[in-house]
């Protein structure tokens, strides 16, 4: 089973924030402090809390057990823990991370940032006939349905920005690839979260199936003793 973990960081109090700050690894506390807005600097945070949660929670690995690297691409893993992947992202009120045992790349989007003009010239031609010929009031939920999948596949592939975003479309499948040799063909899901405000979505070959879970502020701050 792949896990997706979801963190509302609207429900996080002044003091929940205090105590992940404590909480954060010097590393993670040295990169919030680069960002010049507060709201990055929490999301950076919680990225961190929320990271260690979920290796905890789905492979019972605590952050002592672990080094954090980045493959020649600069997409992060876990050294010499083979069968141990993750994945984090974050944006506007939403921080999510996907864990499993074969590769895999999660992102999460809100539809307020929507550019559906960008569909065409960067989407494949399904994909922008999907957002540009459809309902205008809908222009914004399509484009942000194609372009959260195409970000958690081209994450799941861990190329970074190598793989042409209109080489492949993620509505018919039509060029994608498994992340490796041996690996199993992906498959992608995506969620609306919040009322519609936002989407998650998230790629990788999950064979026992997905799951996607909702962590409240509560666990999230409770540490990892």
């Amino acid at each position: 089973m792949a896990t997706v973990l979801l963190v509302d960081i609207t429900r996080l109090t002044a003091a929940d924030v205090d105590q992940l700050a404590r909480q954060a690894s010097p590393e993670r506390r040295e990169r919030a402090a680069r960002f010049r807005f507060e709201a990055d600097r929490l999301r950076c945070l919680v990225a961190g809390a929320l990271l260690a949660h979920a290796l905890v929670r789905t492979h019972r690995l605590r952050p002592d057990d672990y080094t954090i690297t980045r493959n020649r691409y600069g997409k992060p893993l876990l050294q010499d823990r083979p069968g141990v992947e993750f994945n984090l992202s974050h944006a506007g009120s939403w921080v999510v991370c996907a864990t499993g045992t074969d590769p895999v790349g999660v992102d999460v989007e809100a539809l307020a940032n929507a550019r559906p003009h960008l569909a065409d010239g960067m989407f494949a031609p399904d994909e922008r006939d999907y957002v540009l010929g459809g309902p205008a009031a809908e222009a914004s939920l399509r484009f942000t349905r194609v372009w959260t999948l195409k970000e958690a596949y081209t994450k799941y592939l861990g190329r970074g920005l190598s793989e042409p975003l209109d080489r492949f479309s993620v509505l018919t499948g039509d060029g994608l690839v498994p992340a490796g040799e041996g690996v199993p063909a992906p498959s992608l899901h995506w969620r609306t979260v919040d009322d519609a405000a936002g989407i998650v979505a998230w790629c990788g070959t999950a064979a026992a199936g997905w799951e996607l879970l909702s962590v409240e502020s509560a666990e999230l701050v409770a540490g990892l003793g």
